[in-house]
């Protein structure tokens, strides 16, 4: 941290009005050095994180490659799979995610929502799932924001359906962070 202040050549000052505050601004700034040297971040990178399907896909060829197609046009940065369920909307998405992986200079991830019921959740759901580690006091969302700022990766969002009212979030992040595809 201190190398990246002098390379600026700013300073950075933080005010505070007692040793309490002081120690949760110290706690906090020991708790990026920490993360930055030791999180999961691989040499700056993400380590991708897309669980190996148990099955093969069979008989999916133009479906996989239509989801490719839509996954790696430029101007789209969004891509929804909808079905009933056990129509192989995920074994589709982690067969796109694991072909296109290589794309994504960060790599590709899945982030399984099956466990979350609140939307309110859905934050700490991704971060967890990336590693994303929060600093201090940090919101989940300030997590996702920060961490996902300058990453370009696929993240697949798998049962997002029981947590639509989380869709903000998600036009959010992508507004906000330069993840090129959800």
């Amino acid at each position: 941290m201190l190398d990246g202040i002098r390379a600026e050549g700013a300073a950075s000052y933080t005010t505070f009005t007692d040793a309490g505050e002081l120690s949760e601004l110290i706690a906090g700034d020991l708790a990026t050095v920490l993360a930055e040297r030791f999180g999961g971040a691989v040499g700056g990178r993400l380590p991708p994180v897309v669980p190996a399907p148990v099955t093969a896909l069979v008989g999916r060829d133009a479906d996989l490659e239509e989801v490719i197609r839509m996954l790696t046009a430029p101007d789209r940065r969004l891509v929804g799979l909808t079905g009933p369920g056990g129509a192989g909307k995920t074994r589709l998405a982690l067969a796109a995610a694991e072909r296109t992986r290589r794309q994504w200079p960060d790599g590709a991830a899945f982030v399984d929502l099956s466990p979350v019921i609140d939307p309110a959740l859905v934050p700490d759901a991704i971060a967890s799932a990336l590693d994303l580690v929060g600093q201090g006091r940090e919101r989940p969302l300030d997590t996702l924001r920060r961490g996902l700022a300058s990453r370009d990766m696929l993240i697949v969002l798998d049962n997002f359906e029981q947590v639509l009212d989380a869709a903000p979030l998600v036009v959010d992040l992508l507004q906000r962070a330069a993840c090129a595809c959800w």
